[in-house]
């Protein structure tokens, strides 16, 4: 497959995406008051960047952001369209598989994926978290969530779906308190 294959699929999203992972980044800021970097390929841009993660000296699916004090990353994602919040939340597997090799690997003490939202007929942020715990991955390899493969601007994709009322996700203010609590 073409290394650009998604990236032309998803360029006229960048600067949303961008934009919801700088205000995530100052959230997590403003509410802890510690240090969140940057660190993911393409994160808080929407310019092109040639080449794949690995031509980048990156890993396919690396988080966007990192919390230095707590060594913690965080994926920033979200639907780019007003969804209603009873819809069910979907992740990238490629997400789950480079934070299952990371915490086997004993880097960063904790992975988040934080879910943003524009619900659908309010104009209201709605912001979820899921802490990619043991328990979460054990979830996960008990085919507690399956993987769903719809058609989105005519492209065959793969997610791994999540109910939204699951006991995995998080409100945005508890997962501030348990940043503040590592800080």
């Amino acid at each position: 497959m073409d290394k650009h294959y998604w990236k032309d699929a998803y360029k006229d999203q960048w600067a949303a995406a961008s934009k919801k992972e700088e205000a995530v980044k100052k959230l997590i800021e403003n509410e802890t008051g510690l240090e969140v970097q940057i660190v993911g390929l393409g994160a808080g841009t929407s310019g092109f960047i040639a080449g794949n993660a690995t031509d980048n000296k990156m890993e396919k699916g690396d988080a966007d952001l990192y919390i230095t004090k707590t060594d913690s990353y965080v994926e920033v994602t979200g639907p780019n369209i007003p969804m209603q919040l009873e819809a069910p939340l979907w992740f990238r597997p490629d997400k789950f598989q480079n934070t299952e090799r990371k915490l086997l690997a004993g880097k960063g003490k904790l992975h988040f994926v934080v879910h943003v939202l524009d619900q659908r007929g309010t104009g209201n942020k709605v912001i979820r978290v899921i802490n990619l715990n043991e328990y979460f991955f054990k979830k996960l390899k008990a085919g507690s969530y399956p993987t769903v493969y719809p058609r989105i601007r005519g492209r065959q994709e793969t997610y791994i779906e999540i109910p939204y009322n699951s006991d995995v996700i998080l409100s945005f203010g508890e997962f501030i308190e348990l940043l503040k609590a590592l800080g």
